[in-house]
C-alpha cells in the first residue's frame, strides 16, 4: 500500500445539532445555486411521506429512530434508518455511491428537523429538494 499525502481537516466548527454537534465541513463555503427543473406538487409530496411512512421498518420496531429517503419524485430510490437524523443523510449518500445511483436532481425526504448542515449535505449531493414531515 502506497502512502498518500493527505490533509486533515483542522478547524473544528461546533454546529447546532442536539447537543452541539461537531464539524470539520467548512459551512461558510460559498456553494453555487443547485440548478433544477424538479418541481413536484402537493399530492407528490404527501404520496412520498406515505412511502417514507411504509419504509421505516427500524421505526416502526423500536421507535427513536430516524428515516431519510432518495427519490425520484415517484418512487423511493434508498432508504436509511438510524438514531441521528444526520447520519441517515450520510447513510443515503454511501449507499447511492456503492450501488452507483446518482443523487443529483433527486429529492431527499426525511423524519427529522432539516438543519443548515442537512442543508449543505444535500447541496453536495446535488438534491434541490428536501422534504421534512417535522
Amino acid at each position: 500500500m502506497r502512502d498518500r499525502a493527505v490533509s486533515l481537516p483542522n478547524r473544528v466548527i461546533i454546529t447546532s445539532g442536539c447537543g452541539g454537534g461537531v464539524t470539520f465541513d467548512d459551512l461558510t463555503q460559498h456553494r453555487q445555486p443547485l440548478n433544477s427543473n424538479v418541481v413536484l406538487d402537493p399530492t407528490q409530496v404527501v404520496a412520498l411521506m406515505e412511502k417514507l411512512r411504509g419504509a421505516a421498518a427500524l421505526y416502526r420496531q423500536a421507535r427513536g429512530v430516524h428515516t431519510s429517503a432518495l427519490s425520484d419524485g415517484h418512487d423511493l430510490l434508498l432508504v436509511a434508518e438510524d438514531v441521528g437524523r444526520h447520519n441517515t443523510i450520510d447513510r443515503i449518500w454511501g449507499k447511492a455511491m456503492k450501488a452507483g445511483i446518482s443523487t443529483e436532481g433527486r429529492i431527499l425526504l426525511t423524519t427529522g428537523r432539516i438543519s443548515s448542515e442537512m442543508l449543505g449535505k444535500a447541496a453536495k449531493m446535488g438534491a434541490p429538494i428536501m422534504v421534512s414531515r417535522s
